[in-house]
């Protein structure tokens, strides 16, 4: 019997890349607060499911939002060393943008779009000096 060569086996097949965040950190005002990461590449990103529950919606819609535009979360290993997808801020933003316009929204993703998207802006502005 012959076997086909082409086929990785099961100890072939490679896992994604997974990325270790160099900081853990906390974006607040005085009405918004999120835990967010920074990546070796130092972008700012935050789990899937604290984007959800951080405007008090169930990590499925997160998911299914991200499925509805193909993102594809970034697969990550936090400082407790517990592996979690995650976004980037401007997707965090474009979710809150999406529930809000969508009429599915409440006060919580009305404010974490404002302050986030301010806060996006004055990084990239940084970033550019």
């Amino acid at each position: 019997m012959t076997t086909n060569t082409n086929q990785p086996t099961k100890n072939q097949t490679q896992e994604p890349a997974i990325l270790l965040v160099t900081e853990r950190f906390k974006l607040q005002s005085k009405s918004f607060r999120v835990t967010a990461y920074k990546l070796p590449d130092g972008k700012t990103t935050v789990t899937v499911r604290q984007m959800a529950i951080t405007v008090r919606k169930q990590p499925k819609t997160a998911k299914d939002f991200l499925k509805k535009l193909g993102i594809s979360p970034i697969t990550a290993r936090m400082p407790n060393c517990c592996v979690a997808d995650m976004v980037y801020l401007s997707t965090v933003i474009d979710y809150f943008r999406y529930l809000n316009e969508s009429g599915r929204g409440n006060i919580r993703t009305l404010l974490g779009q404002e302050f986030l998207t301010k806060h996006l802006l004055e990084e990239e502005a940084k970033n550019n000096r």
